[in-house]
Protein backbone atom coordinates (compact mmCIF):
# COMPACT_ATOMS: atom_id res chain seq x y z
CA UNK A 1 0.00 0.00 0.00
CA UNK A 2 0.91 3.49 -0.85
CA UNK A 3 -0.38 6.37 1.62
CA UNK A 4 0.95 9.73 0.86
CA UNK A 5 -0.20 12.64 3.09
CA UNK A 6 0.66 16.78 2.34
CA UNK A 7 2.76 15.96 -0.32
CA UNK A 8 4.72 19.16 -2.04
CA UNK A 9 7.36 19.25 -4.78
CA UNK A 10 9.25 22.21 -6.34
CA UNK A 11 12.65 22.14 -7.43
CA UNK A 12 14.07 25.52 -5.58
CA UNK A 13 12.54 27.71 -3.13
CA UNK A 14 12.13 30.51 -5.65
CA UNK A 15 9.99 28.08 -8.50
CA UNK A 16 6.31 27.68 -8.42
CA UNK A 17 5.18 24.61 -6.90
CA UNK A 18 4.25 21.06 -9.36
CA UNK A 19 2.13 19.76 -6.65
CA UNK A 20 1.29 20.51 -3.16
CA UNK A 21 -0.76 19.07 -0.02
CA UNK A 22 -1.38 15.93 -2.17
CA UNK A 23 -3.09 13.52 -0.39
CA UNK A 24 -3.64 9.75 -1.54
CA UNK A 25 -3.74 5.90 -0.62
CA UNK A 26 -3.26 3.09 -3.10
CA UNK A 27 -4.43 -0.17 -2.12
CA UNK A 28 -2.32 -3.04 -2.53
CA UNK A 29 -2.92 -4.48 -6.14
CA UNK A 30 -4.47 -0.76 -7.39
CA UNK A 31 -2.91 0.25 -11.16
CA UNK A 32 -2.71 3.66 -11.27
CA UNK A 33 -1.59 5.88 -14.10
CA UNK A 34 -1.18 9.80 -13.88
CA UNK A 35 -2.55 11.77 -17.20
CA UNK A 36 -1.98 15.15 -18.23
CA UNK A 37 -0.06 17.73 -20.22
CA UNK A 38 3.20 18.63 -20.44
CA UNK A 39 5.17 19.74 -18.43
CA UNK A 40 2.91 20.13 -15.55
CA UNK A 41 4.69 17.46 -13.32
CA UNK A 42 3.35 13.74 -13.92
CA UNK A 43 7.49 12.47 -14.36
CA UNK A 44 8.15 14.13 -10.68
CA UNK A 45 4.90 13.11 -9.07
CA UNK A 46 5.66 9.11 -9.73
CA UNK A 47 9.29 9.68 -8.84
CA UNK A 48 8.33 10.99 -5.39
CA UNK A 49 5.96 8.71 -4.44
CA UNK A 50 8.17 5.64 -5.92
CA UNK A 51 11.02 7.16 -3.41
CA UNK A 52 13.42 8.07 -6.79
CA UNK A 53 12.93 11.76 -5.70
CA UNK A 54 12.26 13.13 -2.17
CA UNK A 55 9.60 15.69 -2.05
CA UNK A 56 10.18 18.74 -0.64
CA UNK A 57 7.51 18.23 1.80
CA UNK A 58 4.96 15.78 3.18
CA UNK A 59 5.35 12.29 3.84
CA UNK A 60 4.92 8.90 1.60
CA UNK A 61 4.91 5.13 3.32
CA UNK A 62 4.69 2.72 1.36
CA UNK A 63 4.31 -1.06 2.24
CA UNK A 64 4.84 -3.83 0.19
CA UNK A 65 6.71 -3.64 -2.82
CA UNK A 66 5.65 -1.06 -5.51
CA UNK A 67 6.00 -1.12 -9.31
CA UNK A 68 7.29 1.94 -11.95
CA UNK A 69 7.39 2.05 -15.08
CA UNK A 70 10.05 5.07 -15.98
CA UNK A 71 8.85 7.95 -18.77
CA UNK A 72 12.21 6.49 -20.52
CA UNK A 73 14.23 3.31 -19.81
CA UNK A 74 17.52 2.02 -21.67
CA UNK A 75 17.54 -1.73 -22.71
CA UNK A 76 19.53 -4.11 -24.92
CA UNK A 77 16.55 -5.70 -25.81
CA UNK A 78 13.49 -3.91 -28.03
CA UNK A 79 10.42 -4.51 -25.61
CA UNK A 80 6.93 -3.25 -26.91
CA UNK A 81 5.29 -1.17 -24.38
CA UNK A 82 2.78 -3.75 -23.18
CA UNK A 83 5.35 -6.23 -22.38
CA UNK A 84 6.99 -3.26 -20.76
CA UNK A 85 4.52 -2.40 -18.78
CA UNK A 86 3.12 -5.90 -18.05
CA UNK A 87 7.08 -7.41 -17.22
CA UNK A 88 6.02 -7.68 -13.11
CA UNK A 89 2.58 -7.41 -13.37
CA UNK A 90 0.41 -10.21 -11.79
CA UNK A 91 -0.93 -12.99 -14.27
CA UNK A 92 -4.26 -11.99 -12.58
CA UNK A 93 -3.73 -8.81 -14.20
CA UNK A 94 -3.53 -10.70 -17.86
CA UNK A 95 -4.05 -7.93 -21.04
CA UNK A 96 -7.61 -7.35 -21.54
CA UNK A 97 -8.75 -7.76 -18.07
CA UNK A 98 -7.91 -4.41 -16.61
CA UNK A 99 -11.52 -2.36 -15.43
CA UNK A 100 -12.09 1.13 -16.60
CA UNK A 101 -9.59 3.46 -14.27
CA UNK A 102 -11.14 5.79 -11.82
CA UNK A 103 -9.99 9.35 -11.86
CA UNK A 104 -8.63 11.80 -9.30
CA UNK A 105 -8.07 15.13 -10.72
CA UNK A 106 -4.96 16.76 -9.35
CA UNK A 107 -5.19 20.29 -9.88
CA UNK A 108 -1.98 22.34 -10.24
CA UNK A 109 -0.84 25.54 -12.19
CA UNK A 110 -2.68 25.84 -15.17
Amino acid sequence: MLNATGVGHRYSNKSDWLFRDLDVTIPPGEVVCVLGPTPRGKTTLLTCLAGIRTPREGRIEVTGSLGFVPQSHATDHPFAVLDMVLRDVPPKFAPGQFSMPRTTPLHGPP
